[in-house]
């Protein structure tokens, strides 16, 4: 009788630890998963964030008020193609030039030497297009 109460209490405490554990990946996201469920979330239910639609108008106000000093990046390389359709990105999304503000976002979010290496042709990491989501 008592193996059956030492069973349920160690039963308890494994529960219990698993709980904080979650608990602690929710609250602390040690490994920058939130706006990746957020997106999700989003996607799933056809909302879309106030931040994604004023960007995307800015983008399409900046877009065409600025057509001529647009900094041309070049076509995306095979890898990038495959990456951006692991993440959900549509290609034909992706504009093939992006403004000096896009740029200069990049830069503040990744780094100058990483958007160099990816202008290049290295591949973003799922982590840095979601970082970089707002630039677009």
């Amino acid at each position: 009788m008592k193996w059956i109460f030492r069973f349920f209490v160690v039963l308890g405490v494994i529960f219990f630890v698993l709980i904080l554990g979650v608990v602690y990946f929710v609250v602390a996201d040690p490994y920058n998963l939130r706006p990746l469920v957020t997106s999700l979330y989003n996607a799933t239910t056809g909302e879309v964030s106030d931040d994604m639609a004023s960007s995307s108008i800015t983008h399409m106000e900046t877009q065409t008020a600025n057509d001529n000093s647009s900094e041309d990046v070049g076509s995306l390389s095979e890898n990038q193609v495959q990456a951006l359709e692991a993440v959900g990105i549509d290609r034909d999304s992706v504009p093939s030039q992006f403004s000096p503000e896009q740029t200069a976002c990049f830069v503040e979010i990744l780094g100058q030497a990483r958007v160099d290496a990816i202008v290049a042709g290295d591949t973003p990491t799922p982590a840095e297009f979601f970082q970089a989501k707002g630039c677009l």
